[in-house]
Order: C-alpha cells, then structure tokens, then sequence
C-alpha cells in the first residue's frame, strides 16, 4: 500500500485534518463544548485548567467512556456544583436538545439536594432521548430518595431494558426492592449484578444485608466473606460477618470478627458496642465493661453505652457502678422504660427497696404510656 495513503506526523495533512475536525465539532456543538467541558470538570472534581477533555465528543461517540473511566461524580465543594449547574444552564441555553447537558444538570442538582429539580432534569434528557438508558437510572435513583419507590422501580427497570448489562441499574432496583420489602426479588436484583461485575464488593454487602432480612445466615456470611476477600481492610465486612455470626449464636466467631474491625478502625463505635454485647455472652464482664466504655468515649451521648455498661456491671455485681450507669442513661433519654426497671433491680440488689419501688412504679408507668 502506498505511503501516500497516511497522514505524516507534522505534515500539513496533519493540521488540515485537525482544522477540519475543530470545525466540525463547532457545527455539531454550536460552540458549548468549553461550557460543558468546565462543568463536566467541576461536577468530577477535577480542575477545568488542567484536566482536559472534550467530554462533549467522549460521551457522544464512546459509548463506554464513563465505564472506562469510573467517574465518581464527587465536585470538591458545593460552589463546584452550583457552578456546575450554572455553566450546564448555559450550555442548555445555547443548545437546548443536548441531552447530556440536562442528565448531568441534574446529576449537580441531585448531589446538592434539590430532588425535584434533578428528576426534572432528567426527565427532559429522557424526553430527547427515550433510549437514555443512564438518564432513567437516574431518574429512578432520585426517585429512591424521596420514597417513591415504585417510580423508581419503573424507571430503573426501564434502564435494564435499554442495557441489560447495567449493573448500576440493577443495583438501583434491588435497594428499591428492599424499602418496599420484596427482599427475594431484590436478592435477585444484587445477584444479576454481581454476575456483571463480579469483582464490585459492595453489591455483595448490599445482597448479605438483604439475606440478613429473610434470616438466610449462612448465605449472607458467604457474602460478606466475599466483600472481605475483594477488600481485605473492609472493616463493614468485618462487622457485618460479626453481627450475622452473633445471631447464629457464634460469639467467638463474632468476637474475632468485631475486633479485626477495630483494628482497621479504631473508632468504630458500633463494632465495640456489638463486641461487647457478644462478650456479655460469653460472661465476658470485664471485657464487656471495657467495650462499653469505648463506646462512651467515642460517643459520650450513647444512652445504649451507659445502659449496657450498667447491665454488664449489674452481673458483675457491681451494683452501685450500674446504678451510676443507668442513671446516666435514664438523663440521656427519661423515655426507657427498661433503663428504670434495670435501675431498680441494682437498687433493690444495693439494699435500697424505697429506690427500687420507684423505678418499678416508672417502669410501669412508661409500658402503659407505651401501650396506648
């Protein structure tokens, strides 16, 4: 094949060719291309000066650019976005059937908590387009958020029709499935995804939550064994594995499971709260005391912290410790009616039966108000 057939590097060629694909794109775009690219840039959290893209032609004629790129949509500050929305505003204004300009208005819209006015958006992107199968994702992800769950489930549904290989999509629909508890369908939903992709760990904690819900222990361990195989330093997957192994009555397995959380985090209140309550079981006092008061720490307005150090120490028959300990509780929150009934059981056990009388008489007081 002759040479005369190839563009050379440097030649005129070159540049006519480039000359003639600027002009062109200023006829398609309509000069919205440095409009859309700075917003697309803020609305990534990235910097429009230094990183360039021409996400105008990328999201027209790539069809996995956003795929490849694994865009999180994260601007660094809420300015960004409303600067965003502004320059989307322009772009729409100059073109106004440019549908990624109102998908991703409403995106910004969306991370900035106008709902409405995202759903509005992209309402009119899928109206340009009604094999938009992202805008329907979003749409129905925006839906999830303000409760309209069955919306949502149309929408997204709808997305999975246009591309049966969203797995976002699917995953959009299983949460929507599990707020309106259809929890066998929404496992399915985690289930397709995961065959998507295989390798995202979050999906597998969302099906081991949803498998919590239809007691299916074992199967949500599997899961969550997974979300720790795909991210060793997860420390959720750690504490949900712990949290499933304390209802199979595996505290030890639960106890192991907790603390390797804490070790990734050491501030994770819920797992020393978990952990000690395994240790409770265990008759694991000390341990359990010691727990509760991390979680005081970590928390010191943890009416649940005060309670259960109180009821640790009221087996360890620490009985004026406990008291102390419900007491605090009762300060935080006078609404318990067990934080009174375990309060009089330390004051009756301490010898102070005119004490214990009157928490029994709040105690019952509060059941009452409770039951009516």
């Amino acid at each position: 094949m002759s040479n005369n057939s190839l563009i050379k590097f440097g030649s005129n060629s070159l540049v006519r060719v480039t000359n003639t694909i600027h002009a062109t794109n200023k006829i398609i775009y309509n000069g919205i291309e440095p409009i859309f690219n700075e917003a697309f840039s803020l609305l990534i959290g990235k910097n429009p000066k230094i990183f360039i893209e021409n996400f105008c032609f990328l999201l027209e004629y790539d069809v996995d650019y956003l795929n490849k790129k694994g865009f999180t949509f994260k601007a660094n500050s809420n300015d960004d976005y409303e600067k965003a929305i502004e320059l989307f505003q322009k772009v729409i204004d100059i073109k106004p059937n440019f549908k990624y300009a109102h998908n991703y208005c409403g995106v910004a819209k969306c991370k900035l908590g106008d709902i409405k006015g995202s759903i509005a958006d992209y309402t009119n992107a899928i109206e340009m387009d009604i094999n938009y199968a992202i805008a329907y994702n979003n749409r129905g992800n925006a839906k999830l958020q303000i409760e309209d769950y069955n919306g949502a489930i149309e929408d997204l549904t709808k997305a999975i029709e246009i591309e049966p290989n969203y797995a976002n999509a699917y995953r959009n629909r299983g949460h929507a499935r599990v707020k309106i508890k259809d929890y066998n369908r929404a496992i399915e939903d985690y289930t397709k995804a995961i065959e998507i992709e295989p390798n995202y760990g979050s999906t597998y904690a969302y099906r081991g939550n949803t498998k919590l819900q239809i007691e299916d222990y074992n199967g949500a361990i599997a899961d969550f064994t997974k979300v720790i195989e795909i991210k060793p330093k997860s420390e959720f997957g750690y504490y949900y594995r712990g949290y499933v192994k304390l209802k199979l009555e595996d505290y030890n397995g639960a106890i192991e499971d907790y603390t390797k959380a804490i070790e990734i985090n050491q501030n994770y209140g819920s797992a020393y709260a978990d952990r000690g309550n395994a240790k409770l079981q265990i008759e694991d006092y000390d341990g359990a005391i010691a727990d509760f008061t991390k979680v005081i720490e970590i928390k010191p307005k943890s009416e649940f912290g005060y309670y259960y150090r109180g009821y640790a120490k009221l087996k360890f028959e620490d009985y004026n410790g406990a008291i102390v300990d419900y007491t605090k509780a009762i300060e935080i929150n006078p609404n318990k009616a067990r934080y009174y009934q375990n309060r009089g059981i330390a004051k009756s056990k301490n010898g102070d039966f005119k004490g214990a009388e009157i928490d029994k008489l709040k105690y019952k007081d509060l059941i009452y108000i409770n039951a009516n």
